[in-house]
Parts: structure tokens; C-alpha cells; sequence
């Protein structure tokens, strides 16, 4: 599949954020790198939760401004607002022949906006994993599925003094 289609795909599922089209668009070994998680969340079921929870958190307010394509992947550059406060960052997609999703990374600033969505995406994760049929434990790099899952790890980063200065 051509890197058009695959990201018209992508954006017909976000503008939707209908999390059911997800899966769709999810290759099974993707990967998924947060900005709040050190470690690499691996497998489409932890995916496909990660950006379900991301629709909801950034919700009606998440607008794709600017992207750039390349052969594979693409950036996305959005803003959105969460907990009062105007949010910027960029999604980094790459696909694999099928048009499926293989990496998403995301990265967002200023680190209170990054602050905001953490607490947010805790919570979501956290609600997800409580409702019936809730979503699979996001699973690290490295721990297998028989290792006692760990808990979403999503926790407010500790910044230094000089990220909480008020801009000039």
C-alpha cells in the first residue's frame, strides 16, 4: 500500500476517533513509544489501547496541523488542549508494505502540556483496564506474557527548576 493511503486511513480513524477502526490499521508486532513510558510498548492489542486513550484524552480539540511524508512514514504535527492547556507535539508513523501501523511515536511539549497529558492518559489507561473486557496490560520490551503484568507505568515526570520557570 502506497504512504498516502495508509495515512488518509490513518486520518479517517483519528477524525473519526472511533477506537474501532483501530485494530485495522495496527500491524501485530507494532510498537508504540510514549513520551510518558521509557520503555517500548510492544504488540498491537497495547497499541491499539495506547492510541484508543489518546483519542479520548486529546480528544474533539486534536487538530493536524502540518505533516511531512517519506517513503514509509510520516509526521504529523497537532495541538489540542487538555486540563486547560494548549498541547503541541507530533505522532511519527512508519507502515509496512501491508499500510500497516509498525512504530508510533509521539513527543509533545511544553513540558506542563506534557505533565497534563500524562495524568490524563494515566487516568484513561487506568479506567480502560477496569472496564469488562478491559484492554491488555501494556507489557514492556523484553517481559513476556507470563510474567506478572506491570501497571500502567505512566508518572508525572519530575522536572527541574528550570522547566518550571515562566517563559519570558
Amino acid at each position: 500500500m502506497d504512504p498516502a493511503t495508509a495515512l488518509a486511513r490513518w486520518h479517517a480513524v483519528a477524525e473519526s476517533r472511533d477506537a474501532a477502526g483501530l485494530p485495522a490499521l495496527v500491524a501485530p508486532d507494532a510498537v508504540f513509544r510514549s513520551p510518558a513510558v521509557h520503555t517500548p510498548q510492544e504488540g498491537r492489542d497495547v497499541v491499539v489501547a495506547y492510541l484508543a486513550a489518546a483519542f479520548a484524552v486529546l480528544g474533539p480539540e486534536l487538530v493536524y496541523d502540518r505533516e511531512w511524508q517519506g517513503e514509509d512514514s510520516a509526521v504529523l504535527e497537532f495541538r489540542t488542549e487538555v486540563g486547560g492547556l494548549t498541547v503541541h507535539g507530533i505522532d511519527m508513523i512508519t507502515w509496512d508494505d501491508d499500510g500497516l501501523i509498525t512504530d508510533f511515536t509521539v513527543m509533545v511539549r511544553p513540558a506542563k502540556g506534557l505533565q497534563v497529558v500524562v495524568e490524563h492518559m494515566g487516568a484513561e489507561l487506568a479506567r480502560m483496564l477496569e472496564a469488562p473486557g478491559g484492554c491488555e496490560r501494556p507489557r514492556g520490551r523484553g517481559q513476556s506474557s507470563t510474567q506478572k503484568p506491570r501497571p500502567p507505568s505512566i508518572q508525572s515526570p519530575k522536572w527541574s527548576r528550570y522547566d518550571e520557570r515562566e517563559p519570558r
